[in-house]
């Protein structure tokens, strides 16, 4: 007789799973081939909307117990709420900027263990898989089998790896592991955001602030500006025929390790284009210069050439009071016209539709020939919303981007559009390398 795998579901989940789903009218589709695991693919609320996840094999028999029907998907949060029961369950990533390594948070003071803690000391992968995403650590020697609980009344807080049912049906692209879990009195749906943003999130800053564990609560995938689309080129990969500026490079790549924290990827990819901003801007006021200087027409000793060669040199010096000078400079300089259009055509309903994420925020018209003018005043305003703060934008008409707003995790087609633009200005200013030397 064979023994029943210990990953199948217990006998009769997965049909209590259709029942559920049907009596909910909840959008569901079953696969269960005869040689392998069953599995549910379903939808759960979210927001006005659905979103779709699945159970597989062993997480089935979870989702019944933990009565998966009665949760719902946080809008803004990659996390897990069931209202009517007053629990949320919202998964931590640890920011991902130094060294890979984490702070064992399970070394901080009131964390209990349980029998299987301490197995993982040899440095083994833990019992959570890890899916190879660049975004996200799940290091191997992470502890399994610990728990902080905090409680405070009606009120309790559990900090440990994730749930089975959280992680099995939230399909999120991989993370610590570690999640938040609240619990406390029923509440509307709706508020479910702002409990993460509220008290969940002042425990996480006073952990932080006492013991280091920098974790955060992470945002919707869909939000994260990791989404970006994968760029395919022409041909196979060769060795490196330019040599780039060393700080362009930190800064760029800086951006693309801050995937989940889309206005520091912003600012990051930004920063590469300011750095060019002196140079770019010199080399088109020698270009001017040159062009006077190379007319059959041009007389010295003529007042009027004099005046017209020094207006040539007016722009820089006046673009030293206005980045967004040189950043429609650099623009100009880096990208062509059909090049900066096709670009904004890939995302055109997002960058002409009428109501703009920000009231600073100007509509894009591919119609008019100043789309330079126009994506540097756009670049401009949302830096400026990133970088100010209210104190010093008195009587100044500009909204603050918080990287808690739905404004912040929507910004994906300008965080790409930005990135393309700092990809331009990395390989423009770059030098062709010599030969095949490789610098040092």
């Amino acid at each position: 007789m064979t023994e029943p795998s210990p990953y199948q579901p217990d006998d009769g989940d997965l049909e209590t799973l259709v029942d559920e789903f049907s009596k909910r009218n909840f959008w569901f589709k079953v696969e269960a081939p005869e040689q392998a695991f069953p599995s549910i693919e379903f939808a759960l609320p979210r927001g006005a909307g659905e979103k779709r996840t699945s159970l597989f094999a062993r997480g089935i028999t979870h989702g019944v117990r933990n009565r998966i029907w009665d949760w719902s998907f946080s809008e803004e949060f990659d996390a897990l709420q069931n209202p009517s029961d007053g629990i949320i369950e919202v998964a931590l990533v640890v920011p991902q900027f130094g060294p890979r390594s984490y702070s064992k948070i399970w070394t901080i003071p009131g964390v209990e263990t349980g029998p299987a803690f301490g197995k993982l000391a040899d440095g083994s992968q833990s019992g959570v898989s890890y899916d190879g995403s660049s975004n996200h650590l799940l290091m191997k020697g992470m502890e399994v089998d610990w728990l902080l609980r905090i409680s405070h009344g009606e009120f309790e807080f559990d900090l440990g790896p994730q749930s089975p049912t959280f992680y099995t049906s939230r399909k999120a692209s991989g993370n610590s592991g570690i999640s938040l879990r609240y619990k406390g009195p029923p509440f509307a749906t709706e508020v479910g955001d702002s409990i993460i943003t509220g008290v969940m999130s002042d425990l996480l800053t006073e952990l932080d602030l006492k013991y280091s564990v920098g974790v955060v609560a992470a945002p919707a995938q869909e939000f994260l500006a990791s989404s970006i689309g994968w760029r395919k080129g022409p041909a196979v990969p060769a060795f490196p025929r330019n040599e780039y500026s060393s700080d362009a490079k930190a800064l760029y790549w800086y951006g693309n390790r801050a995937a989940e924290f889309p206005l520091l990827q912003y600012l990051a990819y930004y920063q590469v284009l300011e750095l060019f901003f002196e140079s770019f801007s010199r080399g088109d006021a020698v270009r001017r210069m040159r062009g006077l200087l190379k007319d059959p027409a041009f007389d010295p000793n003529r007042a009027a050439n004099l005046l017209a060669l020094i207006d040539s040199t007016a722009d820089i010096h006046r673009a030293r009071l206005r980045d967004r000078d040189h950043l429609q400079t650099t623009l100009e300089m880096i990208v062509e016209l059909s090049a900066l259009k096709r670009e904004v055509e890939a995302s055109v309903h997002y960058f002409s539709k009428q109501k703009q994420l920000l009231p600073s925020l100007q509509k894009i018209n591919l119609s008019q020939e100043d789309l330079h003018a126009q994506v540097s005043a756009r670049i401009s305003a949302i830096r400026n919303s990133i970088v100010h703060t209210k104190a010093s934008l008195t009587n100044v008409n500009v909204q603050i981007l918080l990287p808690s707003s739905a404004a912040a995790r929507s910004l994906g087609p300008d965080i790409e559009l930005v990135k393309w633009l700092a990809q331009r200005a990395l390989i423009f200013g770059s030098k062709r390398r010599p030969g095949k030397e490789v610098s040092q």
